[in-house]
């Protein structure tokens, strides 16, 4: 999954923002193995190897169109939350969309090279409210409406 961070800049600073339950947004990309080259994640892929020749940071052109790496449709699940990383502050307004976009394997590989043991266990809800921009139509609910219209 990709993660895009993005702070509340009204706090002045990223560290200022996590100090508050608006100061940050994450928006989440589930990432699949497709059969071809992502040319809209080509520019991440190349800032990594940059990075990993200077074995220092990199940046992503300034002309990067984060809506390069969008899904066609933009349904999504939404909740507030946590960051994922320690102190694991609760100043994240999360939103996670449904469909994943594709990947090659070699642009998958490299990501797995630098993100090794990346991740937080999965926690409880903590009666957290997840709100969708779509409608779920449970099994038993879809398979009673096809019998009503019988």
């Amino acid at each position: 999954m990709l993660h895009c961070v993005f702070w509340n800049k009204k706090y002045g600073s990223f560290e200022k923002a996590t100090q508050h339950s608006d100061g940050c947004t994450v928006l989440a990309i589930f990432l699949a193995e497709g059969k071809q080259d992502n040319k809209g994640f080509q520019p991440i892929i190349d800032a990594i190897e940059a990075a990993r020749q200077k074995h220092d940071k990199a940046d992503v052109s300034k002309e990067f169109d984060l809506s390069t790496l969008l899904p066609d449709k933009l349904s999504y699940y939404t909740y507030q939350g946590s960051l994922t990383t320690p102190p694991y502050t609760e100043c994240i307004i999360w939103t996670i969309l449904r469909r994943p976009i594709k990947l090659c394997k070699s642009q998958l590989d490299i990501l797995r090279e630098i993100t090794s043991n990346n991740f937080r266990s999965p926690q409880l809800p903590n009666k957290r409210r997840v709100r969708s921009s779509f409608i779920l139509i449970g099994k038993q609910e879809k398979e009673g409406s096809e019998e009503s219209s019988k």
